[in-house]
């Protein structure tokens, strides 16, 4: 994970075998147009202490990566995601 910048999802979940998740992996729609999309094709925009997915028009934000603190991750908003999730270095036998 960067200093400098807040992680992405794929720097901070992985799947349950441990494979982070990728960001063609993870779908959301905008609350404003409506227009499904992966993160991959959302606009990006990464602070300190934000990472920041929009709507590639440019609408609302479809998710966030935030850092609330040292160790302390927080995603907000909603998205799906095609694969069963677990945070990095989690017990990949948890269900």
């Amino acid at each position: 994970m960067s200093k400098s910048k807040a992680p992405t999802w794929g720097e901070v979940m992985s799947d349950k075998a441990g494979r982070p998740i990728k960001d063609a992996q993870v779908e959301g729609t905008c609350d404003k147009c409506g227009t499904k999309q992966t993160l991959a094709e959302a606009r990006i925009t990464r602070s300190p202490k934000r990472t920041e997915y929009r709507c590639k028009n440019g609408c609302a934000i479809l998710t966030s990566v935030v850092v609330r603190g040292p160790g302390m991750l927080a995603l907000e908003n909603r998205v799906e995601i095609g694969v069963q999730i677990l945070p990095k270095n989690a017990d990949p036998n948890l269900s």
